[in-house]
């Protein structure tokens, strides 16, 4: 089955889609069954959420109709939900679930949305991206409910006997800020270490209310909601960009313990960092700048490993230790201190999506994906670039004709650096690395390969690998 990419038009809407006026239509079809995909966005509605789903949903309808692909079942919706509609979340949910009747809808409430070649920052909002499969292949929810432990291992066991059953899955993983995203991502590598797991988590802004839905059911929070592409002839590609950069020494965490670095380099951890930072800006005032701003930590994978994950620094106590947005901390690990840097992110940026063309080559994919996903930190976007729809723009770039959509996160999953099914990987270059002379590693060497970021965005991109090496097609063919 071969995908064909019809072109892009400007569609001009009904007085009912108003004020929509015209709006680029992304079409995607093929012969057969088809694969079908279409990303959707409403217009900013403040107090107005049903006027904004039912405007989102209007716009796929017409999209669909215009591909021919209005009576195909839709196998899997993600809907992204506007942080400024958390409140009426409940009821946006139920009129898509009861509009598209989609196999699997999944539904996250975000800093902001992306789809319909629009990014929409802390607006009042609503994106779609959904459509169908190739044929054998399809999207297997699943919902992991608490921590891992003795008294729920029934539950997470039957959750890995499915994940062992489906053929060839790749995954997407969504969680709010109280979910237990470490135990979930190494679960779901010990069980499918060769899959690529992607994912982002929600952006509410009050605590205890629900940002995340599967198929019409709201969550309770601390939930971890997922989605297992299953299928040989179904694709993930995954890509992370940083959004940071190191500053100074690599140092030892030498006292420590949860979320708290008390000593670095036998040093109180505060004091070790105050120097750091008093160095590098006597040597750049950019970075002088840039500390003032966002000071911020990075924690090194492993013991052998030159790539950080990034972390905020949430406060320090009066006997100078310093608390960070991770509970990993433990004597021995390295930290760097890093700052958010625009420039290094767009550096990232295209870096990481250029050695991936060249990995995608290598693979023998010569087609575009049917379908994108972009989990972008809601600390990037405008507020790092100056700019609005940068990050989703370089992948329009890279791929014109195919429909993205997404969100702005409290916290990107992904691996680091580009991963292909399988445990290929390209990782010689992140913007945090610490020398430019490192050496390509397989994530997978320790077991792992899926993290939870910070100002990263992660992409996503699905393959139908039956559109790989085909023979190409006489002139006024059909596909």
């Amino acid at each position: 089955m071969n995908q064909k990419i019809l072109t892009r038009v400007e569609v001009p809407l009904s007085v009912t889609l108003m004020p929509f006026l015209l709006l680029p239509l992304v079409m995607v079809s093929a012969s057969g069954l088809g694969v079908v995909w279409h990303s959707t966005c409403s217009q900013p509605h403040p107090a107005e959420p049903l006027k904004a789903v039912e405007e989102a949903l209007a716009v796929l309808k017409l999209e669909r109709k215009w591909a021919g692909s209005a009576d195909e079942p839709i196998e899997l919706c993600v809907m992204t939900v506007g942080s400024a509609f958390e409140s009426s979340f409940k009821e946006i949910v139920e009129v898509a679930q009861s509009e598209l009747g989609p196999k699997v809808l999944i539904s996250v409430v975000g800093g902001g949305v992306i789809g319909g070649g629009r990014e929409l920052e802390n607006t009042a909002a609503v994106a779609l991206l959904a459509g169908n499969f190739p044929p054998d292949c399809g999207a297997s929810p699943f919902i992991l409910g608490t921590r891992r432990g003795a008294y729920n291992e029934a539950a997470w066991r039957a959750t890995a006997e499915l994940f062992r059953s489906l053929e060839a899955p790749n995954f997407l993983l969504f969680g709010d800020p109280l979910s237990p995203l470490g135990d979930a991502t190494s679960f779901v590598d010990e069980c499918a270490p060769s899959a690529v797991v992607v994912g982002g988590v929600s952006c509410p802004t009050r605590s205890g209310v629900s940002s995340l839905a599967v198929n019409g059911d709201l969550l309770p929070c601390g939930s971890v909601a997922g989605v297992a592409l299953r299928g040989s002839r179904l694709e993930l590609h995954a890509v992370t960009a940083q959004g940071a950069v190191g500053v100074g020494p690599t140092m030892k965490i030498t006292r420590g313990r949860v979320n708290l670095v008390a000593a670095l380099d036998d040093e109180p951890a505060l004091d070790r960092l105050r120097k750091v930072a008093i160095q590098a800006a006597e040597r750049s005032p950019r970075l002088a700048r840039l500390l003032q701003s966002s000071l911020l930590v990075g924690l090194a994978v492993d013991a052998s490993s030159d790539d950080f994950l990034v972390r905020t620094v949430v406060g320090a106590t009066p006997d100078g230790a310093v608390a960070i947005g991770d509970d990993s901390v433990k004597p021995g690990r390295a930290l760097r201190v890093h700052v958010r840097d625009a420039q290094a992110a767009k550096h990232d940026l295209d870096a990481m999506l250029g050695r991936y063309s060249l990995e995608r080559t290598f693979r023998g994919c010569d087609a575009p994906p049917f379908a994108a996903f972009l989990f972008s930190c809601a600390g990037r976007g405008h507020a790092m670039y100056g700019v609005t729809g940068h990050d989703s723009n370089v992948a329009k770039d890279l791929f014109p004709d195919t429909p993205l959509a997404g969100f702005f996160a409290n916290g990107e999953i992904g691996p680091i650096g580009a991963r292909l099914p399988g445990g290929s990987n390209n990782e010689k270059t992140s913007s945090s690395s610490s020398s430019s002379s490192r050496r390509p590693r397989d994530a997978t060497s320790t077991g792992v390969h899926t993290h939870l970021h910070g100002f990263t965005s992660v992409f996503a991109f699905l393959y139908d690998t039956h559109d790989w090496h085909q023979p190409t097609r006489k002139e006024g063919s059909s596909s």
